[in-house]
Order: structure tokens, then sequence, then C-alpha cells
């Protein structure tokens, strides 16, 4: 038998530079790939969101079509000043694009001038009309001694004018702070007369007369109230941490209820004088 013969083939001259392959393995490379597919995805969606909302506000803006007149602006809730003080006031005499007007400074600038309004909005229907909307402060009291012009404040102690006028009690007996202007509040510390006035409201039925005036008895509010009711009788009323209080008190209820018994009994008739002063008593003199 034969010895099968195997051929050896030799390879000579220099080694061969084979490619070397890659060190990330597939599950690396495929997530490569789908995170820059995936940002390029949003890219494009993003462009195509600007492009839409920016022809959208082009549209609305620059279309005659939404124009609205003076005369389709509609003020609701104002008895105080009329459309037309807004119109002259806040440059609303021509037409202007809807959309502009409810995005403009407007109603900043309302609240900023005119601080009687608590709140302020304009809105742009969709049957072409924009909507002015305001809601008016209460007057409370109006301040005395101001020299300026005629000042009132809310039971909130914002300082505004009230054209419209009207009787109401008068506060007063400290030194006017300059800063006291409208749209700034009453200091913190005058704040006890505006809750008594609040809790009564209506004094004719509480004291059988209602409120002329109230003045601080001394320096600050913790020395007392001087009350002047308009059919002449005047109290003098205090209760603990007047000044500090946040809130209407206990104590101060109580006291204004018993004062209130007092001025409706048969022996406060002819009476001139009320001091309520003391926690526990009222003395009555002529």
């Amino acid at each position: 038998m034969g010895k099968r013969m195997e051929s050896l083939t030799v390879t000579s001259g220099k080694r061969g530079k084979g490619k070397r392959k890659s060190s990330l393995p597939n599950v690396e490379k495929f997530m490569m790939t789908y995170f820059a597919r995936l940002m390029w995805c949003v890219f494009g969606l993003l462009t195509l969101f600007i492009l839409f909302f920016t022809f959208k506000r082009y549209y609305y803006k620059h279309n005659d079509r939404f124009n609205v007149a003076p005369t389709a602006i509609k003020l609701l809730g104002s008895t105080t000043y009329s459309l037309k003080y807004f119109q002259e006031t806040f440059e609303l005499q021509s037409p202007q694009n809807g959309f502009d007007l409810v995005q403009s400074d407007i109603v900043t600038r309302i609240q900023e001038r005119m601080p009687i309004y608590k709140d302020v909005s304009m809105t742009y229907t969709q049957g072409g009309e924009v909507l002015l909307k305001v809601e008016e402060r209460t007057p409370l009291a109006k301040l005395s001694g101001n020299g300026r012009q005629q000042l009132f404040v809310d039971d909130e102690g914002m300082v505004f004018v009230y054209p419209r006028g009207g009787k109401f009690p008068e506060i007063g007996g400290f030194d006017m702070p300059e800063e006291l202007l409208p749209g700034n509040r009453l200091p913190e510390s005058l704040h006890c007369m505006l809750r008594f006035l609040s809790v009564v409201s209506d004094s004719s039925e509480t004291f059988n007369s209602s409120i002329d005036r109230i003045r601080l008895l001394g320096m600050d509010a913790d020395d007392g109230l001087r009350v002047t009711l308009n059919d002449g009788r005047v109290i003098e009323i205090a209760w603990d941490n007047m000044a500090s209080e946040k809130a209407v008190s206990e104590g101060m209820m109580k006291r204004i209820k018993n004062l209130s018994k007092v001025l409706k009994s048969d022996a406060a008739k002819g009476k001139k004088f009320f001091n309520a002063m003391a926690p526990d008593r009222i003395a009555v003199t002529e």
C-alpha cells in the first residue's frame, strides 16, 4: 500500500494584514444607531412644532379678520369708570388685533394705575369681542388729614381713589405716611380700625347710630380707639394686642358685644360718653 502523500503549501513573504474587528459588541452598535435616529426624529418634530406655531402666531396677528373695533370692547363690573375712560387712558380708540390686546400689558397697567380694581382680566371671545372684566373694591372708610386728594381704604387696607364719593366713616388720628398713596396699603398696626368697622359695619343696629369717625387715642393703636357716632355719643374702646393681631379676636368681639348691650339699655339714654377700655366693665358718663 502506498503512502498517501499530503501536500504542504508554504506561504512566503510578509504576513497579510487582516481586517480589525470592532471593539463594540453588536448590541451597543445597534443602540448607538437607534439613539441617533431617535434624536433626528425628535429634532424634526421640534422643528415642525416651532414652524407650526410661528405660522399660527403670524396668521392670527396679521390677519385683519381678528382686528377688534373699539365698539367691540365690553367693560364688565365697573361702576366708577366708563368704557370711554378706559379707551382714552389705555389707547383703545382704534382697531387692534384681539390676540395682541389680551396679551399686552394693559391688565398690568390698569392694576398699577387703578388700585380701586381688585382683579382685572381681558378675554378675546370667539365672537370677536374683547371682554374687559374688573372687580371693584368696596370702600370701608375714608382717610382724614391727607391734604392732597380724598383717599379711601377697603377691609384689606388697600388705599385708592373712589370717584363716586359718598358717606363713609372717617379714620385718622395718626401721622399720614408720605408713601401712603393709591396702590399702597395701610400699615398693619392700624388694621384694628378696619376690623372694628368690619364687625360693626351695620353700626346703626349695633350702636343705635352709625359711626362718624374713628381716631387713635394715643401714639399707636394699642392705646385704644376713640369712636364718635353720628348722634354725638363718644366711645373709647381697647382690647388686647390691638396693633399686632392679624384677625378679628375673641377679646374684640366680646368688648363690642358688651358695649352694644349698654348702648341699647335704658341706662344709656341721654348719656354721651362710654368708656370700654377695661375688660369687664363699661363706664357711662354724661
